[in-house]
């Protein structure tokens, strides 16, 4: 099977890296020219993703594309797909469950996108794959102060629901993330969602571990 992951950065390596030990050829699809990825290993195509003749070369005979890549450039990916045949794509919805999540957590551009796969879906098939959160956010020097702030020890999180349940998340690490989307490219037909967890946690508890770890308790 032929594979273009869209983008180069952290995911998309875990997710090319894991599609190639499944035995399937993959490459990367990125606006620059990648001499330190091709160190790596990595195959890159350089595109224009607002040429459309660009992207449709680099899609020729592509069965899936896995994008890491949002707003308009993944909008034009998608109707480049369209007019290449590809028949399997994956939007970069790698979070939580579309449409359950706040709308300023998923922005005016990501209801875009999947609006128009909704729109497509009788051409194109589609799924969102659902990780809940990234465990590398949380890793040192990589703190990107969601929910937790480890340099000025605070946390920003929703404890508890309106009835006053305790609020649950899903956290992942990228590298079962590209596993898991690897394994689901031998899929027949993929549903509207692919969801996976490394953990459930309760925030409150995700607080204390990080409390923990800063020595605080």
């Amino acid at each position: 099977m032929r594979v273009a992951v869209a983008g180069t950065a952290g995911l998309a390596q875990h997710i090319t890296r894991a599609v190639a030990e499944e035995g399937h050829e993959v490459f990367m699809l990125s606006r620059f020219q990648g001499p330190q990825l091709a160190e790596k290993g990595f195959r890159v195509i350089q595109v224009d993703y607002f040429n459309p003749g660009s992207l449709h070369v680099a899609l020729a005979g592509v069965d899936t594309v896995i994008s890491t890549v949002s707003g308009a450039p993944q909008l034009a990916l998608i109707d480049s797909c369209l007019t290449a045949r590809v028949r399997r794509f994956a939007p970069a919805e790698f979070e939580g469950v579309p449409y359950e999540r706040p709308m300023i957590e998923q922005g005016r551009e990501k209801i875009d996108t999947l609006n128009r796969l909704r729109e497509v879906k009788e051409r194109l098939q589609s799924t969102a794959f659902c990780c809940g959160i990234f465990y590398e956010w949380f890793g040192p020097g990589d703190e990107a102060c969601y929910m937790l702030d480890f340099r000025n020890e605070r946390a920003t999180i929703p404890a508890y629901t309106e009835k006053g349940h305790d609020v649950y998340a899903c956290f992942t690490a990228a590298a079962d993330v590209g596993r898991f989307v690897a394994k689901c490219l031998n899929m027949e037909t993929w549903p509207a969602q692919l969801r996976m967890c490394g953990e459930r946690l309760k925030l409150l508890d995700f607080v204390r571990i990080a409390e923990a770890v800063k020595g605080m308790s």
